[in-house]
């Protein structure tokens, strides 16, 4: 979500541009593979001699980093510089409102107006700094607007405030959000001792507390894979499921963030189940991990057909294809802090495709991109830029508590398992 100001409205009328999205900086030295078309026909015709461009040709270049530009470059155009606190999110919370149901919309905008503004500076003023991945002002709001969709009651609408806002926080701070966003709203909380195990029901408009399931629905004659153990519906994995569900239901790119061993996923796994018609292919990410792994993966897993746009990608074998990055901030970045299966992730989410290795841009259809990590404060986990964090919504999940390892413990002990082979 970066803005693009254009200067002098009737001179750009008779004038062509050509507009570049660098990952990491203008370079003279190595061409960034967002320019591929351009560069293939500037490789064609370089034999012929140099390329003379005439006047009305303008070059825009947008990026977020200027850390690797040569003064050569930066001397030869003009640089407007656009900072976090410049964008006027009620812009976006404007196009999302447009886009609600008629019956509900003015409701929305009523309960925008007063109580998501108002959450937004407190995020900012006290938890900006605790978040768990790095990302901007615009990726806050665009989580937070992804589950705010179809809230229906004051009270819906604060529990789904407190998922999208609360969603990219450690526990302990998002125990302290929802306590002060309730008696901001003046809802009151299902369960004191454990404020965000609830749900809202739709019946009653009332909040309910998440129960165990410690007798998970297994029959009797069950043999449990030690190498795919079954989920125990925890609160917490209650919980995390009701938001994770959610977002892939709508086909939403996300990063499920937490620490090793956590179920990150046991939870995938479950939100999964849920859907029918679909294909789940994952990539387990490493230190040498590219773009073209994932490219791989797609030829293998889609039929390559063409629309009026031009070459696209669709499902083999189902209506949808759900592909996994598991660990994708274990890729090492290269010498300009680059890494290059995350830009071409980020192109294909933020122009519904990407370039081939014949550069030539292939569409996506019925594709969603779903990625897992540990928090980058991890060993050997690398920071992932907030040009790419933005454009993606975020999950951070945990370990279970005590409490709720007793469930867990007893369907692991009491359920007989097939050994390792």
């Amino acid at each position: 979500f970066f803005f693009f100001v254009f200067f002098f409205f009737f001179y750009l009328l008779s004038s062509y541009f050509f507009f570049f999205q660098a990952e990491d900086g203008i370079r003279d030295a190595q061409e960034s593979r967002g320019l591929g078309d351009v560069y293939k026909r500037q490789y064609q015709r370089r034999v012929h001699g140099r390329i003379n461009f005439g006047g009305n040709v303008n070059f825009l270049f947008e990026t977020d980093n200027l850390k690797y530009a040569s003064p050569a470059t930066v001397s030869r155009m003009g640089v407007i510089y656009m900072c976090d606190e410049d964008i006027d999110v009620s812009r976006l919370v404007n196009t999302w409102l447009r886009k609600q149901d008629d019956s509900i919309r003015g409701k929305l905008s009523s309960w925008m107006e007063d109580y998501f503004s108002k959450a937004l500076e407190m995020i900012l003023a006290q938890y900006f700094e605790s978040l768990v991945v790095e990302t901007t002002r615009v990726g806050i709001v665009s989580n937070v607007l992804s589950l705010l969709t179809g809230s229906r009651s004051k009270a819906e609408f604060a529990l789904n405030l407190v998922w999208g806002f609360g969603s990219n926080l450690p526990l302990e701070q998002r125990y302290e959000f929802v306590k002060e966003l309730f008696m901001l709203m003046g809802e009151r909380l299902a369960d004191q001792r454990h404020p965000l195990d609830m749900y809202y029901d739709p019946q009653s408009d009332l909040f309910r507390p998440y129960t165990f399931q410690s007798a998970p629905l297994f029959a009797e004659d069950t043999t449990l894979n030690a190498e795919d153990p079954p989920i125990v519906h925890t609160a917490g994995a209650q919980r995390d499921l009701q938001i994770l569900s959610r977002w892939v239901e709508s086909n939403e790119p996300f990063i499920l963030v937490g620490p090793e061993g956590c179920g990150k996923s046991l939870l995938l796994s479950s939100a999964f189940g849920k859907l029918r018609s679909i294909q789940v292919a994952t990539i387990s990410c490493n230190a040498e991990t590219t773009a073209s792994h994932l490219m791989q993966k797609l030829r293998q897993m889609c039929t390559q057909g063409s629309s009026s746009q031009g070459k696209v990608y669709r499902p083999k074998d189902a209506l949808k294809l759900i592909v996994v990055l598991k660990d994708i901030n274990l890729p090492r970045p290269n010498k300009y802090e680059n890494i290059q299966l995350i830009s071409l992730v980020q192109q294909m989410l933020s122009y519904n495709g990407f370039y081939d290795e014949d550069l030539e841009f292939v569409y996506l259809e019925r594709i969603q991109i779903i990625t897992s990590m540990n928090p980058a404060s991890t060993i050997g986990r690398n920071v992932l830029t907030c040009r790419f964090t933005a454009i993606v919504r975020i999950m951070y999940v945990d370990y279970p508590s005590d409490e709720e390892l007793v469930p867990v413990s007893y369907t692991h002990l009491t359920l007989p398992t097939t050994p390792y082979v």
